[in-house]
């Protein structure tokens, strides 16, 4: 069985070294606070299709 796990980081950082360390560890997406529900919405959905 392959499973596969979408992480969404949910963070209040955003520099270039972050994002980095976060895709190293297999984070998908990065939404930074503050963040708008339609934006975390849309995120989930894009990654759930």
């Amino acid at each position: 069985m392959n499973t596969t796990v979408n992480v969404i980081m949910l963070t209040t950082e955003s520099s270039p070294a972050m994002k980095e360390r976060g895709k190293a560890a297999g984070v998908k997406r990065w939404i930074v606070k503050p963040f708008k529900s339609d934006a975390v919405l849309e995120t989930f959905r894009k990654l759930a299709s």
